[in-house]
């Protein structure tokens, strides 16, 4: 056992792959469903099964274009489905982002954000959000770990075809729940940059939300990093299907102050040192 769980995640999911034929039964059927107690035979699920981006993905998966979703609380379907959504490049140079002024707070120390947590509660208390979505009174109302409830959906797949997915009360996280008077809010939030993000984070908490409220639901990710906040709004445009994300808008913002004063130019004036006539003579 104490073998098994030094085993990397590729090479357990390597092992898992040929043991049950799971590429065989994907060719065949479209899907392979495994259970939380097989995957333990190598090493633990919680290590196995929650990749939130591409690159973070076991060297097998992307050889053999698998991804894997969680169908409930101890089971998930391996298939070749396409779950990422890719980040639009920043182009934006720091001086055109918006500046953003934060109140002043003891505990809050701009230069030192490094929990996702810290960063969403300097995001809300700065009036990013309420900018970015134009609304006021955003207001903080749940996060946290719940089950998704019963649902289907289908989802794309590297063979152009799509494919029937069925949860059964899986677990999702919610990083930031607001609520407004217009809508209700899911976020999802990084402080670390990828190129692209898993769609189940945003997709799991839409569906079971959905059944929870009445006003619309808009779906926000956000990337903190280096002072700058990356935030962009999806939605979907058909309810059951995970592969119909839409992005909707982006915008960027500072915690920097980039802004160039009168008393700045003096002040680089002063530092800089003049040239005199004899001395360009000099060295002409």
């Amino acid at each position: 056992m104490g073998q098994k769980n030094n085993m990397s995640a590729n090479e357990a999911w390597k092992a898992l792959i040929e043991k049950y034929y799971i590429l065989d039964e994907i060719e065949k059927h479209g899907c392979f469903h495994i259970n939380a107690s097989q995957i333990k035979e190598f090493k633990e699920p919680r290590l196995m099964a929650k990749w939130d981006s591409t690159d973070a993905l076991p060297e097998v998966f992307r050889k053999n274009k698998i991804n894997i979703l969680p169908n409930s609380r101890s089971s998930y379907v391996l298939g070749d489905f396409l779950l990422y959504e890719k980040i639009p490049e920043l182009k934006e140079h720091v001086t055109q982002m918006d500046h953003v002024e934060i109140p002043q707070y003891e505990s809050i120390d701009v230069n030192n954000i490094h929990s996702e947590a810290t960063a969403m509660n300097v995001l809300a208390l700065s009036g990013m959000l309420d900018n970015f979505l134009e609304t006021d009174e955003n207001v903080s109302t749940f996060h946290g770990r719940m089950g998704t409830g019963n649902f289907e959906f289908q989802v794309n797949t590297h063979r152009n075809r799509k494919i029937a997915i069925h949860v059964n009360n899986a677990q999702c996280e919610v990083d930031g729940g607001f609520e407004n008077h217009s809508s209700v809010v899911i976020m999802e939030a990084k402080n670390v940059i990828h190129e692209d993000f898993h769609i189940r984070q945003l997709y799991y908490p839409y569906r079971l939300w959905k059944t929870k409220v009445k006003k619309p639901i808009r779906l926000v990710f956000s990337v903190y990093s280096n002072m700058i906040y990356r935030l962009f709004e999806y939605g979907f445009t058909e309810l059951e299907d995970y592969s119909s994300i839409e992005f909707i808008k982006a915008k960027n913002y500072s915690l920097q102050d980039t802004r160039i004063t009168w008393e700045d130019l003096i002040e680089v004036r002063k530092k800089t040192k003049q040239k005199t006539k004899d001395n360009m003579d000099e060295t002409n």
